[in-house]
């Protein structure tokens, strides 16, 4: 179901054209969240816990495209970690969306439009970022983030110009609260 869930919603950013300018959100991209629009029932994050939700499992989508378009170079607007620890990205590069609280905004301030494309073969999810060279104009650029305590982590962001790095950025602090099941009071 989490596969199914992946192919889904990486597949309505697929091929994605962001003009010079325009912002994209990845909740109004991936939503609505429903068996008709394709998405089955996996584990998500809700309160603190791991519930069965319709979806599950895109934030996955979310955190991916948050690290393409930062190493992209685009803007990011907005990004919330998720409440607890994922098991797929290190701490402080997750972006969770959750409707009306979290979302993944980012913006294009290159002059030329940029294009997205995903990739979820052999059950791993790939996303590419398209910018003309000529925007990057010899530079290039790494998100990542450094583990401060055992649910805890700073995140950098360092610009690159031809190779040598040129600055390091602050981006942020993410804290999580510790893993824990939902309980059954059954």
């Amino acid at each position: 179901a989490r596969s199914t869930n992946l192919a889904v919603g990486a597949g309505k950013i697929n091929g994605r054209v962001l003009m010079p300018g325009e912002v994209l959100s990845g909740y109004e991209c991936l939503q609505p969240f429903t068996i008709e629009n394709g998405y089955k029932t996996a584990a998500a994050y809700e309160n603190g816990q791991v519930v069965d939700s319709i979806g599950g499992g895109v934030c996955q989508i979310s955190s991916t495209v948050y690290n393409a378009v930062k190493n992209a170079g685009l803007t990011v607007i907005q990004r919330n970690p998720h409440s607890m620890p994922v098991n797929y990205l290190p701490k402080g590069l997750d972006a969770a969306i959750a409707a009306g609280s979290k979302d993944l905004k980012f913006r294009n301030d290159y002059t030329t439009p940029v294009v997205l494309y995903t990739d979820t073969s052999n059950k791993h999810l790939t996303v590419n970022v398209l910018v003309w060279n000529q925007e990057l104009a010899g530079r290039s650029f790494k998100l990542w983030a450094k583990q401060t305590g055992a649910l805890s982590a700073d995140t950098y962001f360092t610009t690159y110009q031809n190779g040598k790095e040129i600055s390091t950025q602050f981006v942020g602090t993410s804290r999580y609260n510790p893993y824990r099941e939902a309980v059954n009071d059954d």
